[in-house]
């Protein structure tokens, strides 16, 4: 804490976490790209302290909305103490740069839900092509976050499109799939019609192939990138059926349960281990880096050499999986 008395200097007051200087949280500004439609994007980018415009970052994507008015110090900062797994400015001191993705263009948007998620798409193509092009981030060293609406859209975009995505992080979100459909939701909170919108009909009669063509849980060996799964509350209500379906296939996957967690992770613990544990997952997958010191609620040294020992097997699968030829742009790109 510091004071300015009359127009003299600055005198601090207080130094009660020195460890911490404004410089090292790093700065944000806004970005602006189009897509390949011509729409309008702006979102806010996240560099480090001691940025150099000159190197090729790795890059995190925060998908759910940008606004210029906050600090941005994790989560997606749209609504005051509704919070996320994003870790935000903890990217930073790793030298990975952030991009907080808007809801939509500025725009030319829609409200129909399949062509929110073929625009959501596009979006973040166009985001990655244009800081690739301007030499700012390694195209082989990305990765995107959804939490809620956006961890569907998210996974659409690893399913059916070819945008390099190396890694990626599902944080309680929703999901256009049988699964979900039939264990969840139903008519009286208009869910089960959005899904059925995105998948252009529901999955029995006349539209059933529609759905087929477009449930990324039926098109999971199409999924390239490593994914992190969390689910927060006692029943696993979306993504199971991919996470299983992943790992039947031996492709790079990861399911974490906070059984007592709230749709906004609330608890500090909780928030410790969803923040530091996605730190950890794009650490690991975008740079090739592993944390030694021990700092997570009941985290050990052996249960932390563990966590290292079974992503050193994901990442043997991952260079299987990169081996084969990709599925292309499909479903929900098109």
């Amino acid at each position: 804490m510091a004071k300015a008395i009359g127009d003299r200097a600055i005198v601090r007051l207080t130094a009660l976490n020195p460890q911490y200087s404004a410089a090292r949280w790093g700065t944000m500004r806004e970005y602006a790209w189009s897509d390949d439609q011509g729409r309008p994007w702006k979102g806010g980018l996240m560099v480090p302290s001691g940025f150099d415009p000159k190197g090729r970052y790795a890059l995190v994507i925060q998908a759910y909305g940008f606004s210029p008015t906050r600090f941005y110090r994790d989560g997606s900062n749209l609504y005051d103490g509704f919070t996320s797994g994003f870790p935000g400015r903890a990217f930073l001191a790793e030298n990975i740069l952030v991009l907080a993705l808007p809801l939509g263009p500025a725009s030319g948007g829609s409200r129909d839900e399949r062509a929110q998620r073929i625009a959501f798409a596009q979006g973040v193509r166009g985001a990655v092509d244009a800081l690739v092009a301007e030499g700012l981030v390694d195209r082989d060293r990305v990765g995107i976050m959804g939490w809620s609406a956006t961890g569907e859209s998210v996974l659409n975009l690893v399913t059916f499109t070819d945008t390099p995505i190396r890694a990626a992080s599902l944080l309680d979100g929703d999901a256009n799939t049988l699964f979900s459909l039939t264990i969840t939701y139903a008519a009286t909170d208009a869910i089960q019609m959005k899904k059925e919108q995105a998948n252009q009909g529901g999955p029995f009669g006349a539209t059933r192939e529609r759905w087929l063509a477009n449930d990324p849980s039926l098109h999971t060996e199409c999924v390239r990138a490593a994914l992190r799964m969390e689910t927060y509350g006692q029943e696993v209500h979306n993504n199971w059926d991919v996470y299983a379906l992943l790992r039947r296939q031996y492709k790079p996957a990861e399911m974490i349960v906070f059984p007592d967690g709230a749709h906004a992770l609330a608890r500090p613990s909780q928030r410790m281990i969803s923040l530091q544990g996605n730190v950890d997952w794009f650490r690991f997958w975008l740079k090739g880096e592993k944390r030694s010191a021990v700092v997570v609620p009941t985290e050990t040294v052996d249960s932390l050499r563990q966590q290292y020992e079974r992503w050193d097997q994901m990442l043997t699968l991952k260079r299987a999986v990169d081996a084969k030829p990709g599925c292309g742009a499909s479903g929900a790109a098109r």
